[in-house]
């Protein structure tokens, strides 16, 4: 479904007055999701994932590289398959409206495709999915916990039906039994209505307990791409380091 194709990233800093010099992001980043795959991409902070993902969804373009949807350039696609493809944020209180309320949050993609045709049920129904009550539908983030509060960004997420989602570092935020939480229904989601998933995060045993193929990413450069039944087969120091320091391996 996704292909990113030898992917370089670079950016200019300033020094003195007239000198400037590149700084390089990524590096020849090369990998594909599959129709239906959960995809980890797990790095240090620095390593350019951020960066991976705004070009991912748009928001920037490569150096150099191509990355596709469904063979068509990430562009292209997106233009022609407006709210096919979502993200959830890390930083959840800054990702909404905070003058919105739960249903207005959840509403708004919807609104900017012009689908209003029975809003009010569709939405209580995605409220159902994301396992929240009815009646939060009209509080305001401040009166929600962070967890209600991803839910909500969630349930927005998928409002639109996607067909591809990000998720940036979604889950750093809240805490472990949230995330675990979190965690469960986004497999149930995944499951249920045949989604795709980018799962970018610092925290391989969130990645580990939810796709089905890791990526580690290292000043720049994938690494190691291994799927999660095979963890065990990593190669590079990078990938054997991390894996050592939370699945002991062997005896």
């Amino acid at each position: 479904m996704l292909e990113v194709k030898d992917a370089y990233k670079s950016y200019f800093t300033y020094g003195s007055l007239f000198s400037r010099k590149s700084q390089d992001i990524l590096r020849g980043v090369t990998f594909s999701v599959g129709q239906g795959e959960c995809v980890g991409l797990i790095g240090e902070s620095g390593s350019g994932k951020s960066t991976l993902s705004r070009l991912i969804l748009g928001l920037e373009q490569p150096s150099s590289g191509e990355i596709f949807m469904e063979g068509e350039s990430i562009i292209a696609w997106s233009k022609s398959h407006r709210g096919q493809m979502s993200v959830v944020f890390q930083d959840y209180t800054t990702s909404i409206n905070s003058r919105f309320t739960v249903q207005e949050i959840i509403a708004e993609p919807l609104s900017a495709l012009k689908k209003s045709d029975k809003l009010t049920t569709l939405i209580l129904e995605l409220l159902d999915k994301v396992e929240l009550p009815t009646t939060l539908l009209k509080r305001y983030p401040h009166e929600l916990s962070g967890g209600q509060l991803q839910r909500v960004c969630l349930a927005r997420s998928i409002s639109t039906q996607p067909r591809f989602i990000v998720f940036d570092e979604a889950l750093s935020s809240l805490d472990v039994s949230v995330q675990s939480q979190i965690l469960k229904l986004l497999r149930n989601l995944k499951n249920d209505l045949n989604m795709t998933y980018l799962f970018i995060a610092h925290d391989l045993q969130t990645i580990t307990n939810l796709c089905d193929k890791v990526l580690f990413l290292y000043q720049g450069r994938i690494v190691e791409q291994l799927r999660t039944s095979e963890l065990f087969k990593a190669k590079s120091e990078y990938a054997k380091n991390l894996l050592a320091s939370v699945i002991p391996f062997g005896g």
